[in-house]
């Protein structure tokens, strides 16, 4: 610069300060120009003429060119001055003075304006520096003055350079070099360019300069080209979402995995114990492609059977090689994996432990049919070829389901329909035991199979034809009373002798309702059915006779059918409510033919409906839409914010709408995550049950909250981090300045541009944000698919939740786009939460006693525990246990089943998972006083069932071990019963057990008959229904069903309970049940409360939606799962 001549002062600006000078974040290019035009106008600088007149110069009274030059000395073009004068309207007073001050520009120097104001501001800046050595600051002597005074710019240069005098530079580097202020001949070499100069003491002389740049000797110009601000972030930023989103799909494909191979593990462990004989085979069958199973194969010599049974030796499948003239085995070389196709059965795909093990079975299976004449074809394949042309047991139950579906709807009204079959190829198949007794429901081995499959089997060639399957459901269909009874009789005559002894009927009643042949039950029943047809003991009853008893006027034969399948038409039953009526009414009540009334229009019913199940929880909708209101007025009052308030903002203006989703997204997270743990308030809960709050606050539905809320949380988690995915993006494409104005309130080092990992990993926002998504996922994914089978995985990830929440408050502190708030959601929910766990805490240190463990069937324990001092409960509630040997911290819930007013507590825990098991191993019944593991207890919390006393009419629908709370509900009426004043509202009470065998649960007929004998008034109606028959008009129970309604009218009693309660071979039609109910109750509230399983509760809440489609009354529906 010292070698360079200077620029004469002029009033241009370059095209590059014009428009293509860097601008910020907003505008990517901006006119210098223009924008110091603007900034005099946004500080309020004066106008023109003022800034001349303040620093004692002349005022303009116009615009005119010349008096412009006169006055200013300007040396300006008049043709500019002139396009001045036009802008402006000739008025000097309307003059930027940025724009005045530099038409003043002269040649050799600024114009008077910015020459004053430059010396102005030298001189205010010298006497404002409190440093500057000439002011009265006392800081330097006065020889140190004196010295500074002699102080040159030449000095300063050599002082911190390395550059000689007189050789590198001239003495004097603010003129140009000349004869007396020159430098070294080598580098006057390089000053080719001489021109006559004026030197500051006026004087010319001759200069020496370097060449002016031109575009001759300037350097090339670059080509255009851009900085990708997120270069380095891209392998960062791809590792980090796949890593996430890898982890969680590596959570999510393990639990499903462990979920499938659980079972598999359980039945591999139990099948390698089993001892078996040499005939018999271990190998896991491929039912489809995706599912298998263990099974044992057995050649038995006696049946000709290859019998396919699971580990507990159960009859799953049988192929009879009997009637079959080969058998094709194709097989992988080592016959580890080999596949058995039998004539009119679907294939048996079999994978074997071992090559060794597979060889074997191929041996005894090719001897086996040598010993039959069978011919015994093989062929071996490739792993490849061995997977196609399988016909699994789907390909087949389709074609079985297509020929039912088509022969159940076609034979009572299309005459042509056994024509269309025979032309129809898809229903040329015969079917076999197996498939009849699995389209029945019921084992190959049952009784009442084979007689069924003996009599449909006319040609006796072992398999069931289109043509005589056919027959015997078009006289189920169509046929006579007489034919049905014949089919009946013929079934039932197991010994073909055309008479019905005592010994056949026997061994039917053990078939069908699982009595062991030695039971004397089962020979009880029999002679009840002999009873009822009048025959004397050790006669038969010949057809004639069975025809005179079945045949009655009133007859149940007329509606007698056989259930395949669920593919059978409903018939409309009617339900006896009236449990004092005469058996007999009640009987022929039940055989009526059920005529349907006629109703409302379709939508009538559904705005009735849809209007009746909003009344019928008025509570739960109101709380649920008010918090969905909130919850969605929070994301868009934050959203709002950051899109409309913030529109401008730095980080708004970068990221766009991202910013604007995810900061609302994040409000809303705040709020379901805070809330979410008032619902798991589970004490205090328990005590506003008893308050008035009870009618205000639907406590009986929080377990649905807590899944609501859990649900919209993880709806607005998934949100925040995709927009996030994108936000960061945008910010790591930023310079370090506009970052650093950008987050103001986050400090970072400047002179570094931060890239991805740095926001993600190396800022306390970041990091705590993947260690938030990883946590949610691992405890959504145990919430959602590991509850059922890993429930202590389920129990330990939910329990987590304090390392979630401090993460939670972390993940917030850093500042990055607004200061935290989260407090204002947390504290309160976090303050009762921490409250009621200190509740629960305190009766979890006391440990309680088992008085008594028994083991009861159906895997049932039954836990009699010493109650705690000042334990008091409500019927139909649960507690917490978790048991000091398996673990001490692992609390799992149960039902009590004792009443309120017993000495001790008693719980039913049937075992279904590893948790129970594991109870089950650690509470043995003991002899003596030995003492059993303590245990720890929490509770008792409240659940629907608590309030069944709000209602006059009641009913109780159980579910086989479903039947608990029921127990101390039971128990609670009894006593109240006998304390008529404690009755409260409830004026009828409708309990309906179903249950697979009344066996089952025989402790529960115990408590059953304690309640009838305490029902004086016949308040408490029970109906048990025997869910292991489909209707109680099947072929199977119809005999059951009438020996038992005769044993009743006769003794008052059932004859397999032994109680007043009227047993039903059945499944309940929960249509008609609530039809009648509906039918006898004078009020229009009624309550039904259901246990059991999801399905039984899906059936119940089906039915009493489609009941309360009629405005007239309401049936409120509680229930809960097990």
């Amino acid at each position: 610069m010292s070698s360079q001549s200077s620029e004469r002062e002029d009033n241009i600006v370059v095209e590059d300060l014009r428009g293509r000078v860097f601008g910020p974040l907003e505008f990517s290019r901006r006119d210098l120009m223009a924008l110091n035009i603007q900034r005099g106008r946004d500080h309020g600088l004066p106008d023109y003429n003022t800034a001349r007149q303040s620093f004692g110069l002349s005022r303009l009274q116009s615009l005119d060119p010349r008096e412009f030059r006169r006055k200013t000395g300007s040396e300006v073009d008049i043709s500019v001055l002139k396009k001045l004068k036009k802008l402006y309207q000739n008025d000097p007073s309307k003059v930027d003075i940025w724009v005045g001050g530099l038409l003043e520009t002269r040649s050799s120097a600024p114009g008077d304006l910015f020459s004053s104001i430059i010396l102005d501001q030298f001189e205010r800046i010298r006497e404002g520096d409190r440093f500057w050595f000439e002011n009265n600051n006392n800081l330097f002597t006065p020889e140190e003055q004196e010295r500074l005074r002699q102080t040159r710019i030449i000095d300063v240069l050599l002082t911190v350079t390395t550059l000689l005098p007189e050789d590198d530079i001239q003495l004097d580097p603010f003129t140009a070099v000349h004869d007396n202020n020159s430098v070294s001949e080598e580098c006057l070499q390089e000053l080719t360019l001489e021109a006559r100069c004026t030197l500051p003491q006026g004087n010319t002389t001759r200069c020496r300069y370097l060449p002016q740049i031109n575009s001759f000797n300037a350097e090339n110009c670059t080509p255009l080209h851009t900085y990708d601000y997120f270069s380095g972030s891209e392998v960062s930023y791809i590792l980090t979402f796949t890593s996430v989103l890898g982890a969680c799909l590596v959570m999510f494909v393990w639990i499903l995995v462990k979920n499938r191979s659980l079972a598999d593990d359980i039945t591999r462990d139990s099948l390698r114990n089993i001892v078996l004989p040499d005939n018999v085979h271990k190998a896991k069958e491929k039912v489809t492609r995706m599912k298998s199973r263990y099974v044992v194969l057995e050649l038995d010599k006696a049946t000709s059977h290859l019998q396919v049974k699971n580990i507990h030796l159960n009859l799953l499948r049988t192929i009879d090689l009997r009637n079959v003239k080969a058998v094709m085995v194709r097989h992988l070389k080592d016959c580890q994996e080999l596949i058995v196709s039998v004539a009119n059965h679907y294939d048996l795909s079999l994978v074997f432990e071992g090559a060794l093990q597979g060889r074997k079975f191929f041996d005894d299976l090719k001897e086996f049919c040598e010993n039959l004449n069978l011919t015994f074809k093989h062929k071996q394949e490739d792993r490849l070829t061995i997977k196609f042309g399988v016909t699994t047991v789907y390909d087949r139950q389709k074609k079985l389901a297509d020929l039912c579906r088509f022969v159940i709807h076609n034979t009572v009204d299309d005459k042509k329909a056994p024509m269309k079959m025979q032309q129809n190829k898809s229903f040329f198949v015969e079917i076999t035991l197996d498939e009849l007794a699995n389209e029945l429901g019921m084992l190959p081995n049952n009784i009442f199979v084979q007689q069924l499959f003996r009599r449909m089997d006319t040609n006796k060639d072992g398999f069931i034809t289109v043509k005589e399957f056919w027959d015997v459901m078009e006289v189920l269909a169509k046929g006579k009373p007489e034919e049905k009874a014949r089919l009946v009789f013929d079934i039932y005559d197991i010994n073909q002798s055309n008479c019905l002894y005592l010994e056949d009927l026997v061994r039917l009643v053990c078939s069908s309702c699982g009595y062991d042949s030695t039971d004397g039950n089962a020979e009880s029943v029999a002679k009840m059915m002999m009873m009822s047809a009048g025959v004397l003991e050790g006669e038969g009853i010949t057809f004639e006779n069975f025809k005179n008893i079945v045949l009655r006027p009133g007859s149940l034969f007329s509606r007698v059918y056989l259930h395949f399948g669920g593919r059978v038409k409903p018939i409309s039953r009617t339900f006896s409510f009236d449990s004092k009526a005469p058996i007999r009414e009640r009987l022929e009540s039940e055989a009526g033919n059920g005529e349907e009334e006629g109703g409302d229009s379709a939508f009538s019913q559904w705005y009735n409906g849809w209007i009746n199940s909003i009344r019928n929880r008025i509570q739960y909708v109101f709380w649920l839409v008010l918090y969905t209101i909130v919850m969605l007025l929070i994301f868009a009052e934050r959203a709002y914010f950051f899109s409309v308030e913030r529109e401008h903002r730095g980080l708004r203006r970068i990221a766009g709408y991202g910013v604007t989703v995810t900061r609302g997204a994040a409000s809303a997270m705040m709020f379901t995550y805070s809330t979410l743990i008032v619902t798991m308030c589970r004490n205090l809960l328990a005590v506003l049950r008893s308050t008035f709050f009870q009618r205000i606050i639907p406590f009986d539905h929080m377990v649905k909250f807590h899944r609501y809320m859990a649900s919209w949380a993880l709806v607005w988690t998934v949100v925040h981090i995709v927009g996030h995915a994108v936000n960061f993006y945008h910010i790591s494409t930023q310079t370090a300045s506009d970052l650093t104005c950008l987050f103001r309130d986050f400090f970072r080092s400047s002179h570094v541009l931060p890239k991805f990992h740095y926001w993600c990993f190396e800022t306390i926002t970041g990091f705590t944000g993947v260690l938030l998504t990883l946590q949610t996922a691992l405890i959504y994914i145990f919430a959602y698919f590991g509850r059922a089978n890993f429930f202590r995985h389920f129990w330990l990830t939910h329990n987590t939740y304090p390392i979630f929440y401090v993460l939670f408050v972390l993940h917030g502190s850093g500042m990055l786009v607004q200061r935290p708030f989260f407090h204002y959601f947390f504290l309160g929910p976090c303050i009762l939460f921490v409250l009621d766990k200190l509740v629960s805490i305190s009766r979890n240190k006391i440990k309680i006693d088992i008085i008594s463990v028994m083991h009861l069937p159906s895997d049932v324990i039954r836990l009699e525990i010493r109650r705690p001092p000042n334990f008091s409960f409500q019927s139909g509630q649960w507690v917490k246990i978790a048991s000091t040997v398996i673990s001490e911290q692992e609390y799992h819930p149960f039902t009590l089943s004792s009443a309120p007013h017993v000495r001790n507590l008693t719980l039913h825990i049937r075992t279904v998972g590893p948790w129970t098991r594991k109870l089950a191993e650690v509470y043995e019944e003991k002899i003596g006083n030995e003492k059993y593991p303590e245990i720890y207890m929490d509770g008792p919390f409240g659940e629907g069932h608590q309030t069944w006393w709000d209602y006059e009419m009641v009913v109780l629908v159980a579910g086989g071990i479903g039947v608990t709370p029921f127990a101390s509900i039971l128990r609670d009426m009894v006593n109240r019963l006998q304390n008529s004043t404690k009755m409260m509202r409830t004026k009828q009470v409708l309990f309906l057990w179903t249950t697979r065998s009344q066996k089952q649960y025989e402790w529960m007929i115990d408590i059953l008959r304690e309640v009838e004998e305490s029902d004086k008034n016949k308040i408490i109606m029970i109906h048990i229904f025997i869910t292991q028959f489909k209707s109680k008009f099947d072929l199977r129970t119809i005999m059951l069903y009438m020996a038992d309604r005769f044993y009743q009218s006769q003794s008052g009693i059932s004859l397999f309970t032994q109680l007043r309660a009227i047993t039903h071979f059945e499944r309940p039609d929960f249509d008609s049940i609530l039809k009648g109910v509906k039918e006898k109750c004078t009020g229009n509230l009624i309550g039904v409360f259901t246990c059991g399983s999801p399905g039984l509760t899906h059936s119940v809440e089906k039915s009493c939606r489609e009941m309360n489609k009629a405005p007239d009354v309401i049936f409120r529906h509680y229930y809960k799962n097990f």
